[in-house]
Parts: C-alpha cells; sequence; structure tokens
C-alpha cells in the first residue's frame, strides 16, 4: 500500500479525466461517442472528452456483479490485496490513478 501512496502523489497536477480515458482499454469501462472515437495514440483534454463523449458505462458482466454487495466487497477486496501492495511491480502512475479511482467508486458503492 505504502508503493501505491507514493504512486499516488504526483509531481504535476493530474487531470482528473485521465483514469476515465484510460479505463477504456481495460475492456471493462466504455466511452459512448457523439461521433467518431479520438486515435489511441492521444490523450485527449478534458474539453475534448466533455464535448465528444456523450456518457461512460460498465461491462454489462461487471455492472451485473456490482449489483451484489458481497461481489462488491470481494471486488474491493481483491483489487487492495492483489494490485495495491507494495511486493506489486512495475504499476506507473496513469494504472495508481485508474485503480484509485476504480477502488474509490467501490468503497462508496457499498
Amino acid at each position: 500500500m505504502r508503493k501505491y501512496t507514493r504512486q499516488s502523489i504526483f509531481p504535476n497536477i493530474t487531470d482528473i479525466s485521465n483514469p476515465f480515458w484510460h479505463l477504456e482499454s481495460d475492456g471493462f469501462w466504455h466511452l459512448h461517442y457523439l461521433g467518431e472515437e479520438l486515435s489511441k495514440t492521444h490523450t485527449p483534454s478534458k474539453k475534448w472528452l466533455k464535448e465528444n463523449v456523450r456518457y461512460a458505462s460498465f461491462d454489462d458482466d461487471l455492472w451485473m456483479l456490482l449489483q451484489n454487495q458481497v461481489m462488491r466487497q470481494r471486488l474491493r477486496d481483491y483489487i487492495i490485496e492483489h494490485k495495491l501492495s507494495d511486493d506489486h511491480e512495475g504499476w506507473g502512475t496513469m494504472v495508481a490513478e485508474a485503480l484509485g479511482s476504480l477502488t474509490t467508486l467501490l468503497l462508496f458503492a457499498a
């Protein structure tokens, strides 16, 4: 957990939209666009996201899983134990942001 905390302290102000854009590549988070998608080679600005994304949603299977309080707790525990542990190497700043956002969502969903 200490390593995650260190990675969560960013030297620069991080745009709050970054995790929502980058989570889409994980397959459980989907952005629904008003028109064409932006190329995945560029991270969009918050302004672009506001103007071009209609809404975001979870994968249907994950959404069904999150409806069950026991499963939410199990998923939250799994993220904390396996993804935010001190011995988990190789997580960059962006992953720390994304996991932090998802964990926060799960903490408040209980």
